[in-house]
């Protein structure tokens, strides 16, 4: 637990080939059966991991990470952060429609639906329906909105 520990401050502190040494030493330190007996720690450091490697370009060891995360992932919450990562992933890899479905899985379950075929009309027509809603709402008057609190919400 230590190290992963370490590991987040070294990210924080934007140390990432530290963080990913620490991270690295924590999944070795790991007993075999982890994922039942330590499941928050192994989780942490999977999705540091997985972060990690994303920042350093390891594609491979990221998306064998998010495999392994989503695999063993015991409810929808614990998914978000390796669902995002691996959307990244994803369009990183020029895979869109891919990334665009996954989006649209995660988004549903979060209460937001979106229609399967989005074409350039609709976006239009919604963009201008939007521009007409805000036509009088000022920076101000956003600002002095509240923040939003529903970990669900801010995740989409």
């Amino acid at each position: 637990q230590g190290n992963a520990v370490a590991a987040k401050f070294a990210i924080d502190a934007s140390s990432f080939e530290q963080a990913r040494t620490y991270v690295d030493l924590g999944l070795k330190l790991l007993d075999t059966r982890h994922w039942e007996t330590q499941y928050s720690l192994s989780l942490d450091l999977f999705e540091m991991s997985a972060s990690v490697s994303c920042i350093h370009g390891d594609t491979a060891k990221m998306s064998a990470q998010l495999d392994e995360i989503l695999s063993r992932a015991r409810t929808f919450d614990d998914s978000l952060k390796a669902s995002s990562l691996l959307v990244k992933l994803l369009e990183s890899s020029s895979k869109l429609e891919e990334a665009r479905s996954k989006c649209s899985v995660v988004l549903k379950n979060l209460g937001e639906d979106f229609p399967q075929d989005i074409e350039l009309p609709l976006v239009l027509n919604e963009l201008s329906w939007m521009k007409m809603m805000l036509k009088h709402v000022t920076s101000v008057q956003i600002k002095q909105l509240p923040r939003m609190t529903d970990n669900n919400k801010l995740n989409a």
